[in-house]
């Protein structure tokens, strides 16, 4: 068992076994210097209660757990760790079970616009699905037809997020944080009461380039959405060397207001931080 600290994120330290394979061992020990204007804004906006840490939080796309863990070892709230890999979600399992953490909640499955069945040809720990709603507005995998289902190698259930709340297995949300692959705008969509109930921070990762089928810009489209609920969206000027040129984070806040804008002064990194209009 060794230790990994993750200095941009309150400085927490997390447990790891020394059995990992070689390549959990290279990805877990880079993830405290990844993003790390992105870790220091969420390490920011709970210590200024923008996103509040007696309330929960959702991690769609949980991964390996890089986000899910540290952030369960800075609120009291639970987190909600949600990932169709069931390896990365044993994974994520263990690393709860080492760390004595109680307050991380583990689904293995996909998020969506409905509760749907996703499919794909890629790696299952980390892939780009598709559903025959075509939900995703992404390149689907090599060999799928794009809206049908008839060739894949594997499929998951996905479930929208206003059905787990009708369902009371998730509640009282202060922040979503979506990396879905191409499936950010449909999850949201999904979520239109549980983000009128709750107004929470929401973060999603978007391609800057990417459109949808009518050649609009995908990030707009969800900027936009967004917009008609009252919240303002943020472009985290920030791309790690292995990520898409193309590939950023976003933040959207709830009623942005003179308090607000106040307090993001704060913020160590606030000029890489750029409002949408």
């Amino acid at each position: 068992m060794e230790s990994i600290k993750f200095i941009n994120d309150n400085n927490v330290s997390v447990k790891i076994p020394t059995n990992l394979t070689e390549v959990h061992q290279k990805l877990f020990h880079t993830r405290p210097n990844a993003e790390v204007k992105f870790r220091k804004l969420v390490e920011f906006l709970l210590r200024e209660n923008i996103i509040d840490s007696t309330k929960n939080i959702i991690d769609c796309g949980a991964w390996i757990g890089d986000n899910a863990v540290p952030w369960s070892k800075n609120i009291t709230g639970l987190v909600y760790a949600i990932d169709p890999s069931k390896e990365n979600c044993n994974f994520i399992k263990k690393l709860k079970e080492m760390n004595g953490i109680e307050n991380l909640k583990i689904f293995n499955f996909a998020l969506s616009k409905a509760n749907e069945i996703l499919y794909s040809n890629g790696h299952i720990n980390h892939c780009v699905y598709q559903s025959n709603t075509r939900t995703n507005v992404q390149k689907p995998p090599a060999s799928i037809k794009e809206g049908s289902g008839d060739n894949f190698k594997h499929c998951t259930k996905s479930y929208f997020l206003d059905c787990l709340l009708k369902e009371k297995i998730i509640d009282n949300i202060t922040f979503i944080h979506l990396d879905a692959e191409g499936f950010e705008y449909g999850i949201l969509k999904g979520a239109n009461n549980l983000i009128q109930q709750f107004n929470p921070v929401i973060k999603y990762e978007v391609q800057l380039n990417l459109k949808d089928r009518n050649g609009n810009l995908e990030y707009l489209n969800i900027v936009n959405y967004l917009k008609k609920m009252n919240y303002t969206s943020f472009i985290i000027n920030e791309v790690d060397p292995w990520m898409n040129p193309q590939t950023r984070n976003i933040i959207a806040f709830y009623n942005y207001n003179a308090t607000l804008e106040k307090k993001l002064q704060k913020f160590s990194f606030i000029n890489d931080l750029h409002i949408i209009k």
